[in-house]
């Protein structure tokens, strides 16, 4: 029997009360003794989890129909892990699939996880207009992930490229993703790129470039500033505006974009799974103590969990069980990402997570 928390929810006026709850609790967790530590929680990344092409995964519904069915309740959730326009689609199929095979599943137990420039790159009408990057990456990755969130590839530049242009380029964005090399190199590159293009777009996605440009100072570069994935903001600032406002896409409904590459997305599925928690238990000695990550993507979500802990104190500790993909997919130049234990499907993983907890694995 599916309990109660899939069958009837809090009314909307009484979240806000359930989240001042659990963010008073998460304050006093580690100074209370008589926590139960034993107390956890599952997340499931999706495809090449619980479902791929659209269609549920073997083993999928029986691990997720035993979660529901015990009798002292597990908090679980799901996250999205597709391109970043189609995670709210992924959603809406996997509750589909869930109903069709007579199982439950909420919208709340669901956290979309998507690349933020998808989106904003389809709000602004972007997508054939001329960006400069900034990134790490290879050209070739960099490149490709460009594409995915929505700009072409031919008009995607470098800033070597854009630097030693032979003519005029009408630049729309310039956008700084992820540890570039030479931040005074990239602010030389900038800085020709606004003289040329004053109102371009500055897109924000690198903590160290806020760094790098003395915290708040790198709104000074550009009239036109938005910032993403950092600490999960989702923040514009323009000439009509003396103070930051949530960016609201054309035609869409608010939303609040989840860092694909940080830490936000662990501490997003951390609040959700306290807030399934308290709504099922209501108690606070029954706060998750631990965490059971579960994923095909072994580089993004072990990355993610290890820059979590890195900035967090006190929280849960994060277990990565690694379901459907490749050890080698762990590996980032010299650094190299290992999965905590690895499984031929979710069934198995789920039933290692219960057997660590003393709990009757899926027959």
């Amino acid at each position: 029997m599916a309990n109660m928390t899939d069958r009837a929810l809090p009314k909307a006026q009484d979240m806000d009360r359930i989240t001042q709850w659990v963010d008073f609790c998460l304050k006093v967790r580690t100074s209370t003794p008589w926590a139960d530590k034993s107390n956890f929680g599952l997340v499931f990344a999706i495809e090449n989890v619980v479902m791929a092409d659209g269609s549920l995964l073997p083993g999928a519904a029986e691990a997720i129909k035993w979660l529901l069915e015990q009798k002292k309740p597990i908090s679980f959730a799901f996250v999205t892990n597709l391109d970043g326009f189609t995670d709210h689609l992924q959603k809406d199929t996997l509750i589909r699939k869930f109903e069709e095979a007579s199982i439950p599943i909420t919208a709340r137990r669901v956290v979309v996880r998507g690349k933020p420039f998808a989106f904003l790159v389809d709000g602004l009408g972007f997508d054939d207009e001329h960006v400069l990057v900034f990134s790490g990456q290879p050209e070739d990755e960099m490149r490709s992930l460009a594409e995915k969130c929505g700009f072409k590839p031919s008009k995607v530049w470098t800033p070597q490229d854009y630097l030693n242009r032979t003519e005029d380029v009408p630049l729309k964005a310039v956008m700084v993703w992820s540890d570039y090399p030479d931040w005074d190199e990239a602010l030389d590159a900038m800085d020709s790129a606004f003289r040329s293009n004053p109102n371009a777009y500055l897109l924000v996605c690198c903590d160290d470039f806020v760094r790098a440009t003395g915290g708040g100072a790198y709104r000074s570069i550009s009239s036109h500033v938005v910032t993403h994935m950092l600490d999960n903001a989702n923040v514009a600032v323009d000439d009509s505006d003396t103070a930051p406002r949530r960016w609201r896409w054309a035609n869409r409904p608010q939303v609040i974009p989840v860092d694909n590459y940080g830490a936000s997305i662990c501490g997003e599925l951390e609040a959700r799974l306290e807030q399934l928690n308290l709504m099922e238990n209501g108690r606070v000695s029954d706060m998750v103590q631990t965490v059971y990550f579960i994923t095909s993507n072994l580089l993004q979500d072990a990355k993610n969990v290890e820059r979590h802990l890195h900035r967090t104190r006190g929280g849960p500790r994060w277990r990565t069980f690694l379901v459907g993909g490749s050890l080698e997919n762990g590996i980032e130049g010299d650094r190299e990402y290992s999965p905590d234990a690895s499984f031929p499907d979710i069934k198995a993983a789920v039933s290692a997570a219960l057997a660590e907890q003393k709990r009757m694995p899926v027959p």
